[in-house]
C-alpha cells in the first residue's frame, strides 16, 4: 500500500487549507496527524470542529487535557497518548498524575481521578456505565453536561485513534517526542 501524505500547507488539498490554517494558528503548529488527515477535507473539519466543541465544554484546559489522556491510553493510540501527555504537563498536571493515567490507572487528586475514571468506564463500555458511575461524578462535582461533554472529548480522540492505527507510520512530531508513549503488552 502506498504510505499516506504528510501533508503541509502547500502539498493539502485545497479544501483542507483553511483547517490546517486554523490549527495552526489556534497552537502554533501543525500537527503530523492533522497533516494526515488533510487528505479527507471533510475528516479534517469534522475533526477541527470537534475538537472546538470540546474545548467549549465546562472543563479546565488541563482537565480535557486529562479526558483526552484517558481516552487515549484507552483506545492504545501512541500518538494521541504522547500529544495529551505533554499537553497536560503544559497546563500544570502533575507529572505523577500523567504517570498513572499512562499507566492504565487514575490520578490522587480527586478531580482528575473522577474524570479519568469516568472517561475510561464510558471508553470501555461504548457508552455504557452504571448509575453509581454517574453518581460517583456528580459526587465530585461533575454536572450531568459534563459528562455528556466526556463523550465529546472521547468521541474526538476516538477519531484521532483511528487514524493512528490505520497509519501508524505518521511521524510524531518533535514537540511531543519526551512524552512518547506504547502501550503495555
Amino acid at each position: 500500500m502506498k504510505p499516506f501524505t504528510v501533508h503541509t500547507l502547500e502539498t493539502a488539498p485545497a479544501k483542507s487549507r483553511a483547517s490546517l490554517e486554523a490549527l495552526k494558528a489556534s497552537i502554533g503548529m501543525i500537527p503530523n496527524m492533522a497533516a494526515t488527515m488533510a487528505e479527507s477535507p471533510a475528516l479534517l473539519d469534522v475533526f477541527v470542529a470537534m475538537r472546538n466543541r470540546f474545548g467549549q465544554a465546562d472543563f479546565t484546559p488541563l482537565e480535557q487535557e486529562m479526558i483526552l489522556l484517558a481516552a487515549a491510553v484507552e483506545n492504545g493510540c501512541t500518538y494521541c497518548a504522547a500529544v495529551h501527555s505533554t499537553l497536560a504537563l503544559h497546563h500544570g498536571a502533575p507529572k505523577e498524575a500523567v504517570v498513572d493515567v499512562r499507566e492504565g490507572g487514575v490520578p490522587a487528586e480527586p478531580r482528575l481521578k473522577v474524570l479519568a475514571s469516568t472517561t475510561r468506564a464510558l471508553t470501555r463500555g461504548r457508552g455504557a456505565i452504571t448509575a453509581a458511575d454517574v453518581a460517583q461524578a456528580e459526587r465530585a462535582g461533575l454536572t450531568r453536561s459534563m459528562v455528556l461533554d466526556i463523550c465529546l472529548g472521547i468521541a474526538v480522540g476516538s477519531l484521532v485513534s483511528l487514524i493512528d492505527h490505520l497509519v501508524p507510520e505518521t511521524p510524531l512530531d518533535a514537540a511531543f517526542e519526551a512524552q512518547a508513549w506504547s502501550p503495555p503488552d
